[in-house]
């Protein structure tokens, strides 16, 4: 694959998605700012993930993009599922992507109400978050640890000065723990199914080392431990992989949007 191949494929992905933009994370304040915060969990998401943020898809950069036109062709059209989805389900994607983390702030709200002038030891809370973060780009394991001092020591203090308020903030903090998150693992099946299909596609096989890539995904820090069941997401992308290979998936759309195109270029090898 070409260049011309993926200027064609943006205009596939446009027709299906006319808001499109694509972006560059070296090129993004905001990028570089997430980047940062997720460090510690993610010290890749700056140099080797693309991030979808509806209208924009951010790819690290632009010499990556252009150099690599087969692998930004797969990323792209993962990209879309997650697009589309988002257009159809605005609130739903988002929320349930983000759950049960996005319910923390919500409880840190809580606590600050019922607290009132007693809620100080959110500000520990958020200051000794931050610093852990800056310490993070240093040591992660010092900003595990320093983490756990954090959270312990605001913890006490809430229980302290504010008494049972304290239990909304701990509700909080519960929420931003490593939980699973069924909402993240649906909508990441969905962009992942359309990986591993245009690998079937355009290859004739998914090798075993990339099955377990794609599996090891789901329940690393990568996307915040969003599965534990490492089993049963094996067997999804066996499965998915088989699917493709039997044309099942290419009847979905948008799969079958993204099967024509490789067809239509000669590209497929089914």
């Amino acid at each position: 694959m070409n260049l011309d191949d993926l200027r064609a494929f943006e205009a596939v992905v446009r027709l299906q998605y006319p808001e499109l933009q694509i972006a560059f994370k070296e090129r993004s304040k905001t990028q570089k700012f997430l980047g940062y915060l997720m460090f510690a969990f993610n010290p890749w998401y700056m140099s080797k993930y693309t991030s979808t943020f509806a209208p924009t898809v951010y790819f690290p950069t632009q010499d990556s993009y252009e150099r690599n036109p087969r692998g930004s062709i797969s990323l792209l059209a993962h990209e879309l599922v997650h697009l589309l989805d988002t257009k159809k389900h605005p609130f739903w994607f988002r929320w349930t992507y983000l759950f049960p983390q996005i319910m923390a702030p919500i409880g840190f709200l809580v606590y600050g109400l019922l607290a009132r002038s007693h809620a100080w030891p959110l500000a520990v809370l958020f200051a000794g978050a931050v610093l852990a973060l800056v310490i993070a780009r240093v040591s992660t394991a010092a900003f595990f640890v320093l983490m756990a001092v954090v959270l312990a020591g605001s913890g006490v203090l809430a229980v302290l000065v504010s008494g049972w308020a304290s239990v909304a903030l701990f509700a909080g903090l519960a929420c931003l723990a490593p939980w699973p998150s069924p909402g993240r693992v649906y909508w990441e099946r969905r962009g992942y199914a359309m990986s591993l299909g245009v690998y079937q596609w355009t290859t004739g096989s998914v090798p075993q080392i990339l099955r377990d890539s794609y599996s090891r995904a789901f329940v690393a820090s990568f996307y915040f431990y969003m599965s534990w069941q490492k089993e049963a997401t094996k067997k999804w992308v066996d499965a998915t992989v088989e699917r493709a290979a039997n044309g099942e998936l290419a009847k979905e759309q948008p799969y079958g949007v993204v099967h024509d195109f490789f067809h239509s270029r000669g590209m497929d090898q089914q």
